[in-house]
Order: structure tokens, then sequence, then C-alpha cells
């Protein structure tokens, strides 16, 4: 009863005060003014009342040459819903949205975050335009983001020729930050490695980085980390807006499968991605919550039998492929994951579990591995008392093929 009790409240004060409250207390964002950039764009809106920031910016580089910019501000309106739902500020756009996501928003999305994140306020959104999503002029391709994870290479898998209908085979990936300077804020390694898969496959890649970090932080009071993975879900959405004209849908590389679906407060937004993508979808363009139906582990196994994957597979949380991320964690400094922390763990212990984690040897120190079997077990056993259903699942996995006894002693059912 508290939480729908502090919806009434809110809804009365804004009665109470009157429109003129609302106008003080705005976010007003201007039209949307684009620049041409060298091989791309920059989308760009004036800013007033947060903080001293003054503008919104978005970046897009792409190799795809007729990729044209928005016209709309959607991807601003997704940007700033969470700072101005966080500060309680109206949010007031000078220029056109799109009238389908301005209701959903009105209507849908902000009641699920405020329902899983007690921060989080409903507020008065207005714009001065608004347009129909033109579901007969959308474009045909399908965008997804390239990380080189478990999540990214199970929808590059999932969505491809072998798999899914034309209509959602993968045909464009792309790669967000949300911080900008003059490389783009991009991590070391990060651009290296999609640039290779996209010259691999054959898909165009685009860049967006944007300035949405320093905007949240504006009125943020979590620390960066916390703050991100309660925000990253419209982060993203907001960057893939951006790349709208060219793409029909664009596939989200979920973490959390629909088992795992809960509006109660958690450490991530991506809890309510399969609710929340579908709600920030227009006729023109859809936002999916790729492999939704699929465990973790279910995507592990998928992904290995991907041989790019043998070569690629990236999880590590510590290492970046950057010089000085290299000898972060206790394998060797030439592999690309650190093969200890439990995101390593956990994809190894799974992979050693199927029979297949010596295809991994390019990009895991198997060597490690082998010297710290209990170790894995007992961070994985760790994790799965501490909630995480991943782990829960990975350990369950572990008995139908014979249980922890045999993996210690490396007999484990592979054939079952």
């Amino acid at each position: 009863m508290g939480r729908p009790q502090k919806a009434s409240v809110a809804v009365a004060v804004c009665i109470c005060l009157g429109e003129r409250h609302w106008q003080h207390q705005s976010i007003r964002v201007s039209p949307l003014h684009v620049q041409s950039q060298k091989d791309g764009f920059l989308l760009m809106h004036k800013l007033s009342g947060i903080g001293d920031i003054e503008r919104l910016e978005y970046l897009v580089h792409s190799t795809e040459r007729d990729l044209k910019p928005v016209q709309t501000s959607d991807h601003a309106l997704i940007a700033l819903l969470y700072p101005a739902m966080l500060s309680g500020r109206a949010l007031h756009f000078e220029g056109v949205v799109t009238d389908q996501l301005l209701f959903q928003i009105k209507h849908d999305v902000m009641p699920l975050l405020a329902a899983r994140d007690e921060r989080l306020q409903p507020i008065e959104i207005t714009a001065a335009g608004q347009t129909p999503a033109a579901a007969g002029a959308a474009a045909s391709d399908v965008g997804t983001g390239y990380s080189a994870g478990v999540d990214s290479f199970a929808t590059l898998q999932l969505y491809s020729e072998a798999h899914a209908p034309a209509s959602h085979r993968i045909s464009h990936i792309a790669l967000f930050q949300n911080t900008q300077t003059a490389t783009g804020g991009f991590l070391d390694g990060m651009v290296a490695r999609a640039e290779d898969y996209s010259a691999l496959k054959g898909l165009p890649l685009s860049k967006v980085s944007s300035n949405i970090e320093a905007v949240i932080s504006a009125v943020e009071t979590l620390g960066r980390a916390e703050s991100y993975r309660q925000s990253h879900s419209l982060r993203s959405a907001a960057s893939a807006s951006c790349l709208a004209s060219g793409l029909r849908r664009y596939v989200f590389s979920g973490s959390y499968d629909y088992r795992l679906v809960t509006v109660a407060q958690t450490v991530d937004v991506a809890y309510v991605d399969p609710m929340l993508m579908p709600l920030l979808s227009t006729a023109a363009f859809e936002f999916v919550s790729g492999c939704a139906g699929m465990r973790r582990f279910d995507k592990t196994l998928l992904v290995a039998d991907n041989a790019e994957a043998w070569k690629h597979l990236h999880v590590c949380i510590r290492r970046t492929g950057a010089a000085d991320s290299q000898t972060k964690g206790r394998g060797r400094a030439d592999f690309i994951n650190c093969s200890s922390c439990w995101k390593c763990v956990r994809t190894i212990f799974t992979l050693e579990l199927e029979g297949k984690l010596e295809r991994f040897g390019a990009v895991f120190d198997l060597a490690l591995f082998e010297r710290s079997r209990k170790d894995v077990v007992k961070n994985l056993r760790h994790r799965a008392k501490m909630g995480d259903g991943q782990a829960v699942d990975v350990l369950a996995y572990a008995e139908t093929k014979g249980g922890l006894n045999a993996f210690y002693a490396r007999k484990l059912q592979l054939g079952s």
C-alpha cells in the first residue's frame, strides 16, 4: 500500500500547486539540433533546470553511409526520464516527440519504474509537438549491441539465419558509451573487438556516445557504478533510438530471463527489461528483450558451439583489453579474461560441465582453472547464497552431470 499512497500524494501536490509550480521546477529541452560530423552526426538539445548541465548530446558515427539523423526528440525523452523522476522535476520538450512513446511513458513506464525504485516518482511530461509513429515508413534493419560477451553472442546466434525469420535477423551492430570525449569515451579494446566482428560478418557498425553520465550525475545520490546499474536500460534505449532512422527493431542482450523478472527493488534495472522494452517501443521502432526465454547457462551452452566465440568471448569484469587492465585478476596477462572474477568463473564452470571448455583455451587461462577447481565452486556457492539465481542454476545443472564430486574428479557425465 505504501507506494500507491506516495503516487497519490504526488498527484495531489501537482494539482494543488498548479502549472506555475511545474514550470518553475521543470527541465526544459530545446528542439533537436543536428550537426553533421565526419562519418556521422551530432544530436543536440539545450537543457535548463538540471544543475549546470546546459546540453544533452549524442554523437553518432557509423560505417553505414546512408544512416540519417532522427527527426524527433524520442531519444532525449527516454534519456532524461530517469534524472527527471529522480529529481521530481517535470519535463517539457519544446520540440517533437512520438505520441505513442509519450503516452506509454506517462501511463506505463513511469509506474513501472516507480514500482521498482522508491526514489523515483511520476512527473508531468509535456511536448510542444507530437507526431504519430509511421509504421509504413519503418526501416527494415535489425540492430544489437556487440560486447563479445555471452549475452551478446547468444543474441547474435539466436537472431541469425540459422534460427530467426528474415524480419528478425541481426543486420547491424552497435557500441554505446555514456561519456563523451574527443575519442568518444570508448574503452580500449571495445572498438577493436567490434570493428573486427563487423568486418568478419559484413555488418555495419555504429558508435553512439553521449554526455548522459554527466546529466544523471547532476541529480544522482548513488555512486557511479550503482547509478549505472539502476539506469543502464534507459541509457542504452536512448542511444539505440538515435539509430531509429535506419533500424526497424533493436534487440537488447539482456541478462535476466523471465523467471527472474520482478518489480521489487533490485541491484539492476535489467530485471524488468522484458516488461520495459515493449513499453518503449512504437509502431515504427521496436525494442526486443533478446533471449529472455533462456537462462544464463542455456545461453552459455548455445555460445559453446560458436567458433567465433572460441576466439573472442569476453566476459571479464576486470579486463577490458586495455594494456593497463591485463594484469588484473589471477590469470596470465596474455588472456583477455582474468579467469578468476565471478563472471569468468561462472562461464568457465558451465563450459566445463558441458565438456567444451577446451575450445576456449584462447580466451581463458585453463591452467589456472585446473589449479583452483574448489575455489570456483566456493565462489559460485557464495553467490548462490547471496541470491544470485544464475549461480543457483549452474550449480543445479552440475547435479545433472554427476555432482560436484564428479567435477572435482574430472569425471562429469558429458554425454547426458
